[in-house]
């Protein structure tokens, strides 16, 4: 019943075949199949894969395992995986060998499932279209924490209990990688429609219509480790452009060319620094003609020439949308894609260090150079803390850039003070994002038309009292661009997200994986973001072996502590890791 290949074995069954192999230091792939395992179903797995010195013996108990670096998976007679760490020295300290090694077990189904052979934990049931309904179940484990699965607006970081649709939209993003507070990361690598419920008795993995199983995982004793592996095997980000570290100005609509240069002369007028502007929908003559409305925009070429000469890039919305009877759409039925400009090129940016917003990805779209965002959200207090914790868990999805539509999108009255509030806290959360980016459709609002251009929202748009605040902010995250780029040389390398939770950078610290409120921009820099209108103070935990400074006061804790710290409009708390180099750029 099993049998050793390359890296590996196979074991085999009425109605399925099993295949576990290494796939990169410290993990193993894992496909099973009604029939043949189909070797062109890559996935985001289509990467070579690193080598690796799997260790498989046959014949255990009736079983097979293979030893991969700290990964062991073990087969048992009827073909149940268990996958264990290698060495046990990993918390919880006290349990058995057993269960401190044990990271993830297949479950049995609790009644018998057609499609599951003799009760096994995979289920491959044939569908009309002539693929199969698949699932897969894993035991549940008391006090485990996942985290990961995209962007999701559910307002939790933590999503033990939760059920997850993996479904793509224009404000979530599914994305079925998930890390475990035990110290495993596991990719369901089967892009389909589904959901995983992460039940506390059971965890089950659902594709609607795919044709074989198809998950990858890999232990680790950090996170760290974790979403280094993940990032080998399905994608390192490309490096950041060094432009996008710095601060992007954008809007619902700039209508007119001369509407757009005079924004960014403002900024160069003011001294405030600015590095991209957004030139977004609605700049074109038709869907599918993919050139600017002469009319409206005559000289593009002289608008990015002056651009450069202020120090800004100009980013360009581009749909994938064609019109009838626009100059794309006949190419593109010729050519059979909507992936063709004007000129008959393939729509790429000739760059080594490409730079794509989305609001949706998958496993494996950070190689791509995707900067993820959560689309149009809500101008409140509620959606800012929504996205906090959306963001955290994409960047434990390996989405490094991510950020949001500082001020909220849909609406915003920069003459209401409340709103005005608003736009302070999130604009101070946004220096402290991966990417700083302020956008939104601001009152007064105007019927979805190609005239349409929205309300002011540039810095200066919101009052007396905003300004100063909002300048001093802008020039802190130009003072901060230098360790901006040294995270995103880590994000390349490694892997590491730039802003991540906590227990990231203190995993063995109990308290920080309970603070879903706060988050690292890199390992020197905790950021405890205001999301509750008036406040004017808030509770902020410092993990544990650290001595902390207080970036404006420059007062020094030690770790291990929840301070009550204030947090006047003027600014947020963030706190310093002790001998960190990015204490200049809290010095103005």
């Amino acid at each position: 019943m099993f049998e050793r290949i390359k890296d590996g074995f196979e074991y085999r069954a009425a109605g399925e075949v099993l295949r576990v192999r290494a796939w990169g230091p410290h993990a193993v792939r894992v496909q099973a199949a009604a029939g043949a395992i189909d070797d062109e179903l890559h996935g985001a797995l289509d990467l070579i894969p690193r080598s690796a010195r799997a260790q498989v013996t046959l014949g255990e108990d009736g079983g097979a395992r293979l030893v991969n670096g700290r990964m062991t998976a073990a087969a048992d007679a009827c073909g149940r995986l268990s996958f264990l760490r290698t060495t046990s020295h990993f918390p919880p300290a006290g349990a058995d060998d057993k269960a401190r090694r044990e990271v993830l077990a297949e479950k049995r189904p609790y009644p018998w499932h057609p499609g599951s052979g003799d009760s096994g934990p995979r289920v491959q049931v044939r569908t009309n279209d002539g693929a199969y309904h698949l699932e897969q179940m894993f035991e549940a484990y008391e006090g485990e924490r996942i985290y990961g699965q995209g962007q999701h607006l559910h307002g939790r970081l933590d999503q033990k209990g939760c059920v997850i649709d993996l479904v793509p939209g224009s404000t979530g993003g599914a994305i079925p990688f998930l890390y475990s507070s035990r110290g495993y990361g596991l990719l369901w690598n089967n892009p389909a429609t589904g959901r995983v419920e992460l039940g506390a008795d059971t965890t089950r993995w659902v594709a609607d219509s795919a044709g074989q199983i198809d998950y990858w995982i890999t232990v680790g004793d950090k996170p760290a480790q974790i979403m280094a592996a993940y990032a080998d095997a399905t994608g390192r980000p490309p490096m950041l452009p060094d432009w996008a570290t710095g601060f992007w100005q954008s809007k619902l609509h700039y209508r007119t060319q001369e509407e757009l240069l005079e924004v960014a002369r403002e900024y160069k007028r003011r001294g405030l620094p600015l590095s991209a502007i957004a030139c977004d929908f609605f700049h074109w003559t038709r869907m599918g003609d993919w050139d600017f409305d002469p009319g409206e925009w005559p000289d593009p070429a002289a608008m990015i020439k002056e651009l450069d000469s202020l120090g800004v890039h100009l980013m360009v919305s581009v749909w994938p949308t064609a019109e009838r009877g626009s100059r794309g759409h006949d190419a593109l039925a010729e050519a059979g894609g909507l992936v063709l400009d004007t000129l008959g090129n393939y729509l790429r940016r000739g760059s080594e260090r490409p730079l794509s917003l989305a609001r949706s990805a998958w496993a494996g779209s950070q190689r791509h150079g995707i900067a993820l965002w959560p689309g149009d959200t809500a101008p409140t207090f509620d959606s800012l803390a929504v996205q906090m914790r959306a963001g955290l868990n994409a960047a434990m999805s390996g989405i490094p850039w991510w950020h949001t539509d500082i001020g909220g999108f849909q609406g915003g009255d920069p003459d209401d003070p409340a709103y005005r509030e608003l736009l302070i806290r999130w604009f101070q959360y946004g220096t402290f994002s991966p990417i700083m980016r302020l956008h939104g459709s601001r009152e007064p609002r105007r019927p979805f038309t190609a005239s349409m251009t929205g309300g002011p929202n540039q810095v200066w748009s919101f009052g007396e009292q905003a300004y100063p605040i909002l300048r001093a902010h802008l020039l802190l995250r130009e003072r901060l661009r230098p360790y901006l780029l040294r995270l995103a040389r880590s994000a390349h390398d490694h892997g590491a997200p730039p802003m991540r939770p906590l227990f990231f950078d203190f995993p063995g610290d109990e308290s920080a994986w309970r603070v879903e409120d706060q988050f690292m921009l890199g390992p020197d820099l905790l950021v405890a973001p205001v999301t509750t209108a008036a406040a004017r103070s808030r509770p902020v935990y410092l993990p544990q072996d650290v001595v902390w400074t207080e970036a404006a006061t420059g007062s020094i804790y030690r770790g291990g502590l929840t301070l009550h710290v204030a947090a006047p409009l003027e600014r947020i708390p963030v706190f310093i890791r002790a001998g960190a180099e990015v204490t200049e750029a809290f010095v103005s």
